[in-house]
């Protein structure tokens, strides 16, 4: 038997793309995102999309960076592209407190409760469940949890609304790790971790993988930088080989940085038979986010399928190549993709370290809070 998985990374609706996709009438449709990818998602038997930020189901509370809130419709989509496993555990989960992870999770409940949707919980009962789903004759439990929440303060009584993935939680995750190892056949976590625009994984996602590893984690699936980083193998204390994406970068956004337009979608097969369960194949192919002129028509596509009169035409490369100097085009995103998987991205990379981010991020936050549209 055989198990087919896909992830990809993080769906970051900012405000040009909400906007991009309200008819005359006030109507969001966000379909059109996904169609390039859609028959790719659908042909996976378990299909896992990190939604970065919590819904609203009222417009006027419609938001961007730096506090988001998304259209509730962005759900609908996401489940017609074929999406059947959520993570929400994010730097954003508390962006708008108790009623946006109220909302968003009430939401996927009501309107999809076939969907699992980890990371965040309705209840203290739904925190100390483990989600599995089963397919194929395999039970895949999935655990998602965020190392921040850009410095919100959550109340004790909300705490078990979003899973932490924090060292004074380290013995909780361990324990919810066996629990999943004894329900399930395979043991997927996804964290929301590390740096943003880092082309590759800093020693705390080293940490947690070496971490994961031990305690029997069969694949580790990781989102936040924005970027995408490295795919490799950490050996387990019983020798077999746990699968490390540490980051798929963005699905789609409307972020102006030189790889932030660049995604990754992973591709994994698991087979079984009467001596266990065996990673038997995996993959990473590269995403490309497209924009028209005047950030219209956003558009998901798989870089093979891409072209140079598309990206001639990219509004997002052509933002990119004029506030930051870069060639921003087809064959430059092939050449940074396969840089950042051999690990030779970050010597021209405009971040070198953490601090450097962080210093950019309080710039953007600034530019923000004084008037300037430069998106994160």
């Amino acid at each position: 038997m055989e198990l087919k998985l896909i992830a990809v990374g993080d769906n970051l609706i900012h405000k040009e793309i909400f906007k991009s996709v309200r008819d005359s009438e006030g109507h969001y449709d966000f379909n059109l995102l996904y169609d390039p990818v859609r028959e790719a998602i659908q042909a996976a038997d378990i299909r896992i999309v990190n939604q970065e930020t919590v819904f609203t189901d009222k417009a006027s509370e419609y938001s961007s960076f730096p506090i988001f809130a998304t259209p509730v419709f962005v759900a609908d989509s996401l489940v017609k592209a074929g999406f059947n496993v959520v993570t929400h555990a994010s730097n954003h989960a508390f962006d708008k407190k108790r009623r946006g992870l109220e909302v968003t999770w009430d939401y996927w409940k009501t309107h999809y409760p076939e969907v699992g949707v980890v990371g965040i919980s309705g209840s203290r009962e739904e925190s100390n469940k483990v989600y599995i789903i089963e397919r194929n004759g395999f039970k895949v439990a999935i655990l998602n949890y965020t190392e921040k929440l850009n410095g919100h303060f959550v109340p004790p009584k909300d705490r078990f609304r979003i899973a932490r993935l924090r060292k004074s939680e380290k013995r909780r995750i361990q324990e919810r790790i066996a629990e999943a190892r004894a329900l399930a056949d395979i043991v997927v976590v996804c964290p929301h971790w590390g740096c943003e625009y880092l082309y590759e994984p800093i020693r705390s996602q080293r940490e947690w993988a070496a971490f994961f590893a031990q305690c029997g984690v069969d694949l580790v699936i990781g989102t936040h930088p924005h970027v995408v980083q490295p795919m490799e193998t950490v050996t387990r204390a019983d020798g077999k080989p746990m699968l490390v994406y540490y980051s798929l970068g963005n699905l789609i956004s409307c972020q102006v940085k030189a790889g932030t337009a660049l995604g990754g979608f992973a591709h994994v097969v698991f087979e079984k038979d009467e001596q266990g369960v065996r990673l038997k194949e995996y993959g990473l192919e590269p995403l490309i986010t497209h924009a028209d002129e005047g950030f219209r028509n956003f558009r998901t596509y798989f870089l093979r399928d891409y072209t140079e009169a598309l990206a001639g035409e990219n509004q997002i490369f052509k933002t990119v190549s004029r506030l930051r100097g870069i060639e921003m085009s087809k064959a430059s995103q092939e050449r940074l993709f396969e840089d950042i998987i051999s690990y030779k991205a970050q010597a021209y990379n405009e971040y070198k370290t953490p601090r450097d981010v962080t210093m950019a991020n309080i710039k953007s936050v600034f530019n923000f809070l004084i008037g300037k549209n430069i998106k994160k």
